[in-house]
């Protein structure tokens, strides 16, 4: 499990950005955030799955799944 102190940071930068957008909601009496792929984080995940599956099948020889 990643501390805090990297994940915040890591998922301020990708908020600023621009692939992910966030909101504040309350739950429980305590504000919460939550963080949403905006569509141009959706088509970076879907360019990356892409060459990952690329990777992968170079390297292993076939569909990894």
């Amino acid at each position: 499990m990643r501390s805090p102190a990297t994940l915040c940071p890591t998922l301020h930068w990708l908020k600023t950005e621009g692939p992910l957008s966030s909101e504040p909601p309350m739950v429980n009496g305590r504000t919460r955030r939550v963080y949403t792929a905006t569509d141009a984080g959706r088509r970076a995940m879907a360019k990356d799955q892409q060459a990952l599956w690329k990777l992968a099948h170079k390297v292993l020889g076939y569909d990894a799944l």
